[in-house]
């Protein structure tokens, strides 16, 4: 509702496919649970422009902070 105030948390994993034709696709679907959606990978130069909307707000700054390689867990 306008005006409340809510809390949310925010999980965000790099993660790396088996199959990496993934990569080569625009869109792919995803399934979580039950829950069906649609998933697209946006880079780093459109995610910093103004007209692009990314939630939660700081987590632009955070994608940039990550250290790279990220270790891989297995």
């Amino acid at each position: 509702m306008k005006g409340q105030v809510y809390h949310e948390i925010t999980l965000v994993y790099e993660v790396e496919f088996e199959d990496c034709r993934l990569l080569d696709r625009d869109f792919f679907e995803v399934i979580e649970e039950s829950k069906l959606t649609t998933a697209k990978w946006v880079g780093l130069e459109e995610l910093s422009l103004k007209e692009t909307t990314l939630y939660p707000v700081g987590l632009l700054g955070l994608i940039r902070k990550a250290p790279e390689p990220v270790e891989q867990v297995r």
